[in-house]
């Protein structure tokens, strides 16, 4: 959403298949083995067997994107930003992709791990989702929800799931 609002005729399949930092979830000997979702999305997005991933592959997914497509951007991490970093980005004109949960409910982790890399177990979210922050009308967000279209969100709500998440985002910048 933000390299097509930026200009780019980038589509989420090309983007999935050929960007995006990727590694299947296996079971070895009744233990499933996974990525760190900080590292690769877990799964294949297009199946059900897909998971999610953090900020960490979507802006190496669009940093090679951007490197053979040109145009003077830069994906950015901007994660940590607090409601006035929000919307001082969003006053100038700026989406952020923005990690939440869905409904904006609480989060909730599954009940079965996988093994990341490093030994530990890790515990995926069920809820996990992202959302474009695109604009602010009072105590709304308005957001671009790829499950809900557009919608309008209390601030107060998206802010208390976007905490909740590590207050992880993610925005296209001009570069220089």
């Amino acid at each position: 959403m933000l390299l097509r609002q930026a200009g780019y005729d980038a589509g989420k399949v090309d983007l999935a298949e050929n960007y995006l930092p990727r590694k299947d979830i296996t079971e070895t000997d009744g233990v499933r083995l996974g990525p760190d979702p900080d590292r690769a999305y877990a799964g294949d997005p297009a199946t059900d067997k897909g998971w999610y991933c953090f900020e960490g592959p979507i802006l190496a997914a669009a940093q090679r994107y951007l490197a053979g497509h040109g145009g003077g951007r830069l994906a950015v991490s901007l994660t940590g930003l607090d409601l006035n970093g929000l919307q001082t980005y969003l006053d100038a004109g700026t989406p952020l992709a923005v990690w939440v949960t869905i409904g904006y409910e609480e989060p909730k982790r599954g009940p079965v791990p996988w093994r990341l890399p490093d030994g530990s177990e890790y515990y995926p979210y069920t809820n996990l989702h992202c959302v474009v922050l695109a604009g602010q009308d009072g105590g709304d967000f308005l957001v671009a929800d790829p499950l809900e279209g557009w919608r309008r969100i209390p601030k107060g709500v998206l802010m208390s799931s976007f905490l909740a998440m590590g207050s992880r985002a993610v925005a296209l910048l001009k570069a220089g």
